[in-house]
């Protein structure tokens, strides 16, 4: 994990998952997201969930799991938490009070 061509993102290597990879976390199972780079040598996020088996030094051996696509999530994620500060920033800084009435 890790390096100057890696296959996962230099921010992503450094984070959690790259200290699950070098078995600094003792964690045997993960469930998280990472930036992998494509074909196209971009990179683009995945959600990674698995297991690492470690050897009997406590490293890691071996990983088994699975990579699903959550790229455009994320960003859809992204984009509505950039949204809601803009709109926090904007009510916090008016005058103006915000209510909400339903009928029923």
């Amino acid at each position: 994990v890790g390096g100057g061509d890696s296959l996962v993102h230099p921010d992503d290597a450094n984070g959690e998952f790259g200290r699950i990879m070098r078995g600094q976390t003792g964690a045997r199972n993960f469930d998280l997201n990472a930036r992998l780079k494509r074909a196209n040598g971009r990179y683009h996020w995945f959600r990674l969930r698995g297991a690492v088996e470690l050897d009997a030094d406590g490293r890691p051996a071996r990983l088994g799991g699975t990579v699903s696509d959550v790229h455009e999530r994320v960003l859809a994620e992204r984009e509505l938490a950039e949204v809601r500060a803009r709109f926090e920033r904007a009510v916090t800084g008016s005058n103006d009070g915000l209510y909400e009435w339903t009928n029923g």
